[in-house]
């Protein structure tokens, strides 16, 4: 089997590493001259170094996960990490250029929620969703949490791509202006990794289309820092489900919650039988919630972890 069949198959990348390196280190050895050669094995080292660092790191390849790494001798944290979070659901926009969304508020609340966390300190929806509201909130939160507890920000609504970045939509957006009027991911990347340089840990959520564009570069974002996107790059994210009376879930606009946060607060809440018992891990939250909504959506949608952040961490 190469090496896309076994990632396509999902093998654990325990089993594909010495593969991977032996072709690394042969093609190397032959392209490089010396002195390249050199910082090739100074920068390789370098970076078996950082690799246990990673508990778990999911992308899409093909639309299956290409890494499912699960680092054994990493002890389990001992308990729910401390946690602070804002939690913003848009679904009304005044600008006639944008469409409204459903749920999305419920989704943010929901989410509060399942995280434990207090909806009247942690949650903005719609009319209180602005762009200086948001930031505002979030930089109480920066210069307020504490080293080794979690940050948590989530974001439910619209994200448009442009000007080579990705954008949240707030409240007041509006399509014509979106340097003006849109918040830049790049920006809250920037100020997260701020809280992650002193100690502390951030899990940022996006519960929107095109959400897994954001451009996170692992290398520029140092300490525990991931993102939990609801879908590829390429694809749209769910807006409703709807568990009916024979408990099978389907999409309609009756009422619900959208796909992706339906599923990560169910793991959260209830913890499904049959399912890992450690799926209030991140690892174990994200293995489900990638599982049941790539089956529910039948292929259409699939969810991204990806970042620094321990895969043991504990959320509740």
């Amino acid at each position: 089997m190469n090496l896309q069949s076994r990632l396509a198959n999902d093998v654990p990348m325990t089993a594909i590493l010495p593969f991977w390196v032996d072709v690394v280190i042969l093609t190397a050895s032959w392209q490089l001259g010396l002195s390249s050669w050199q910082r090739f094995r100074r920068d390789y080292f370098l970076f078996l170094e950082v690799i246990p660092q990673f508990a778990f790191f999911s992308t899409a390849f093909n639309n299956s996960p290409v890494f499912s790494m699960g680092i054994s001798y990493q002890p389990k944290a001992p308990g729910p990490v401390a946690k602070r979070g804002l939690f913003v659901g848009i679904e009304h926009y005044p600008s006639p250029s944008i469409q409204d969304l459903e749920f999305c508020g419920d989704d943010a609340l929901r989410q509060c929620l399942a995280f434990g966390l207090d909806p009247e300190t942690c949650l903005l929806t719609d009319q209180q969703a602005t762009r200086v509201k948001i930031l505002q909130r979030l930089m109480i939160l920066v210069e307020e949490v504490q080293p080794e507890e979690l940050l948590i920000f989530s974001i439910t609504g619209h994200g448009v791509i442009a000007f080579q970045d990705y954008f949240f939509t707030p409240y007041e957006a509006d399509a014509g202006n979106v340097l003006g009027t849109c918040i830049s991911s790049s920006l809250i990347l920037k100020v997260i990794a701020s809280v992650a340089h002193r100690g502390a840990k951030v899990l940022l959520i996006l519960d929107t289309c095109h959400a897994g564009a954001i451009g996170f570069d692992l290398s520029r974002y140092k300490g525990g820092v991931s993102c939990l996107f609801s879908c590829s790059p390429m694809e749209l994210s769910a807006e409703a489900y709807v568990k009916t009376r024979t408990g099978t879930g389907h999409f309609n606009s009756r009422g619900g919650n959208g796909l992706f946060t339906h599923f990560l607060a169910r793991g959260l809440e209830e913890k499904p039988p049959g399912f890992d018992p450690d799926i209030t891990t991140l690892r174990g939250l994200y293995q489900y919630v990638y599982q049941e909504v790539a089956a529910t959506s039948k292929g259409m949608q699939h969810p991204q972890l990806i970042g620094t952040l321990e895969g043991s961490l504990c959320l509740i």
